[in-house]
């Protein structure tokens, strides 16, 4: 029973490597979905005033 903790390295590797990778992610989400928010929140108003104007 030797080949038991090299077998577990790279799971342990891995596991680490993919919660870095996951809040990576969710940093980018959360960028990016601020940034569409604020693109919205100023072409929104700007829309409105366009539709309102066309009627």
């Amino acid at each position: 029973m030797t080949g038991g903790s090299e077998t577990r390295l790279p799971t342990i590797a891995f596991g680490s490597a993919a919660v870095t990778s996951y809040d990576r992610f969710c940093w980018t989400f959360t960028a990016y979905s601020s940034w569409i928010f604020s693109r919205v929140a100023r072409v929104l108003p700007m829309a409105w005033v366009a539709a309102a104007s066309a009627v």
